[in-house]
């Protein structure tokens, strides 16, 4: 979802997320710690993305704020799952040198 330059970056604009993070890891999209194991950390950040992403006024851009959702709804579905998030883990620790740590700040 990265869009070129000049073009409405949701990423940056929203969450706050510089292209140069992007795409952003299933933590850094929630906006908590990499690696986070406790399933009500996940399960709130998920949802306080959701609901900041409902705040979003969808005539401005119709079909990103549902993309999002979706997005969203996958990463906190894979951190959820513990088998999932094993796998997911094990390859982000494989890219971590490529990959920021730093989180978004809370909403």
């Amino acid at each position: 979802m990265v869009k070129p330059q000049g073009q409405f970056d949701p990423y940056h604009k929203w969450l706050g997320i510089p292209a140069k993070h992007q795409p952003p890891t299933h933590y850094r999209l929630l906006g908590i710690e990499v690696f986070e194991s406790e399933p009500e950390v996940i399960n709130s950040a998920a949802h306080r993305q959701t609901a900041y992403i409902r705040l979003v006024p969808r005539a401005s851009i119709p079909n990103w704020p549902a993309e999002f959702l979706a997005t969203i709804a996958v990463a906190r579905l894979c951190l959820l799952d513990p088998e999932q998030k094993g796998a997911y883990d094990s390859q982000l620790t494989k890219d971590i040198p490529t990959r920021s740590r730093i989180t978004l700040p809370t909403h």
